[in-house]
C-alpha cells in the first residue's frame, strides 16, 4: 500500500475544483473515464461535491470534466490557516472492495483552508457598521 500527498489551498467559504491534473489513474482493464475514487476518509471542515451536490464517491470523468470540488463549510478559521485532510482510493468497480489480497493505493488530500481576512501577509480585523452611525473595528486580543 502506497500513499500519496496532494495539497489545494482555498479561501475559507470558497471551494478547489480537484481536476485530472492533479489527480488521475489509469487501469489495464476499465476504461480510465470509468475508474471511481472512494473517498475513504471525509473532511472535517467541508464537502466533497460531485456537480454541487456532497458525495463519498465519484469518478474519473467527473474530474474530467471539472465537476468534483472540496467546498470550505466550516465556518470562520480564524487568524491562521487551518488544514483539513481527506483520503481516498481508486477502483475500476463502483462499489468498493477491499481485502488484503488486492491492495488499494490511498492518496491523502489536503486543504489549507486560509481566513478571509488574510491578505497581502497582514491581518485586517472585520468592521461592523450601525445603520446610522460610525464605523466600529473589533480588535483582537
Amino acid at each position: 500500500m502506497n500513499v500519496s500527498l496532494l495539497r489545494h489551498k482555498v479561501l475559507e467559504g470558497g471551494s478547489v475544483t480537484l481536476g485530472l491534473r492533479n489527480l488521475a489513474a489509469t487501469d489495464d482493464v476499465v476504461d480510465a473515464e470509468r475508474l471511481t475514487f472512494h473517498v475513504l476518509q471525509a473532511p472535517e471542515l467541508g464537502q466533497i461535491r460531485v456537480d454541487s451536490v456532497a458525495q463519498h464517491r465519484f469518478k474519473q470523468r467527473d474530474l474530467a470534466r471539472g465537476a468534483v470540488q472540496y467546498a470550505h463549510t466550516g465556518g470562520e478559521v480564524g487568524q491562521s490557516p487551518v488544514t483539513d485532510l481527506i483520503t481516498v482510493t481508486v477502483s475500476d468497480r463502483s462499489e468498493l472492495q477491499m481485502d488484503a489480497a488486492s491492495p488499494v493505493p490511498l492518496i491523502d488530500i489536503e486543504f489549507d483552508v486560509l481566513p478571509q481576512a488574510v491578505m497581502g501577509g497582514g491581518f485586517y480585523p472585520p468592521n461592523f457598521k450601525l445603520k446610522s452611525g460610525p464605523t466600529f473595528h473589533h480588535f483582537w486580543v
